[in-house]
């Protein structure tokens, strides 16, 4: 079949065009040549232009742009990685197959993988513009379900079993990124990463059992949405299908859960009025939404009168918290230096930290993620790191803690 028609109708038909695909006789050389390869080198030639062409706004600096050797460097090895790891994810695909009844088989587990990471690829263009990286990585999300469609007739396994699997496949290639993620930055810095912390007892680790107990949840929601999706089309409501469609997001980013964000004043009443010796001089709360999608935030900017500033804010993501949950898997610490500053990344009483400081110790920020949903951010000017973990702390992380519960139903 022609690409862009392939590619059309597994974005557009998915259930039909999975029947097609089931039956076809392509080899892994046929998927490469006509399928993979050139869809996978969309991502690294748009992000090339992007960051070496167009360049990205940062604020105090201008537009800073890569240089284009280093471009063409990073957009090489993003290439390699992608066409190892599609079939990397498919040899998973492949030997996790027996587990939830299905059939072991390379070529189609190849298949499946290819065809469901089309979204990816394709919005991957949106790169060309780097601030609209973040479209590209939502549309890639379609992908999940690209691939809870895909394996029971590839794959062979039960269909009441489609979500487990999903859920399974997704949390391998979340593990494989991390580590790709890790590998290239070894590459591209000549760092070392240790091995971090495996936190808490309620550290979301892969295989802890609060991540197997948010994985069957993830399950269970990805079921219910497929059957609302079914549904929906065979009533031919647009607007039904709308609703489906967000709930299938919603599963996705929620990691299993349907989460409402807390009330922003219950955040707001938590940044203190002062910090670091610093006054507060202006505080701020809201709650902003799509397709049922909210995010809570308050934030408080401190100021003195030598020109200090700190800005602290706390945000729930909510619907969102999903994505706090796959960062709380990362299990490498980083401790990078380079000629601006330094950069860390590491556990701290079990929650995810992230520290960054300019070369002057007095520009940086400091982040904390609590409870895998709650991000809460210092940034300062003329202000050191030592203030700016007081800021972050000053909260009362227990007490924020203490909200991970609220507004979460399964």
């Amino acid at each position: 079949m022609n690409l862009v028609d392939r590619v059309k109708k597994i974005l557009i038909e998915p259930k039909t065009e999975w029947e097609v695909i089931a039956t076809e006789t392509d080899t892994t050389a046929d998927l490469y040549r006509g399928y993979i390869a050139p869809l996978a080198a969309i991502g690294p030639i748009a992000a090339f232009i992007g960051m070496s062409f167009v360049g990205i706004s940062l604020p105090f600096v201008g537009t800073y742009r890569v240089p284009v050797l280093s471009g063409i460097g990073t957009a090489l090895l993003t290439y390699g990685f992608a066409l190892a790891g599609v079939y990397i994810i498919a040899f998973i695909v492949n030997a996790l197959s027996p587990t939830f009844g299905g059939q072991k088989d390379q070529t189609q587990a190849l298949k499946v993988v290819a065809y469901a990471s089309t979204p990816g690829w394709v919005a991957a263009i949106l790169q060309v513009l780097p601030v609209l990286g973040i479209l590209a990585l939502l549309a890639s999300l379609y992908g999940i379900y690209l691939l809870y469609l895909g394996l029971p007739r590839l794959m062979k396994s039960a269909p009441e079993r489609a979500g487990g699997y999903t859920a399974a496949v997704v949390l391998c290639v979340i593990a494989l990124s991390l580590l790709i993620g890790f590998v290239s930055g070894l590459g591209r810095h000549g760092t070392v990463g240790q091995p971090g912390s495996a936190g808490s007892p309620q550290s979301a680790t892969p295989g802890s059992p609060a991540a197997v107990s948010r994985l069957e949840s993830l399950s269970q929601r990805l079921d219910a949405a497929n059957k609302k999706m079914e549904a929906a089309q065979k009533s031919a409501d647009a607007g039904a299908q709308v609703e489906a469609a967000t709930a299938m997001l919603g599963a996705i980013l929620g990691g299993g859960s349907a989460v409402q964000p807390v009330d922003p004043a219950q955040l707001k009443a938590l940044l203190p009025n002062a910090v670091a010796g610093l006054p507060r001089t202006a505080i701020d709360a809201e709650k902003n939404g799509m397709a049922g999608i909210n995010v809570s935030k308050a934030e408080g900017t401190y100021r003195a009168g030598k020109g200090e500033t700190l800005d602290l804010s706390i945000t729930d993501m909510g619907g969102m918290r999903g994505i706090g949950l796959l960062a709380s898997w990362a299990t490498t610490e980083r401790d990078r230096e380079t000629q601006d500053g330094y950069e860390k990344t590491g556990k701290v009483d079990g929650r995810l930290t992230h520290e960054k400081l300019g070369r002057n110790g007095k520009n940086g920020t400091y982040e904390v993620i609590v409870a895998d949903r709650f991000l809460v951010e210092a940034n300062g000017r003329d202000v050191d790191m030592k203030d700016l973990k007081q800021a972050v702390n000053a909260v009362g992380l227990n007490n924020l803690e203490a909200l991970k519960n609220e507004g979460v139903s399964k």
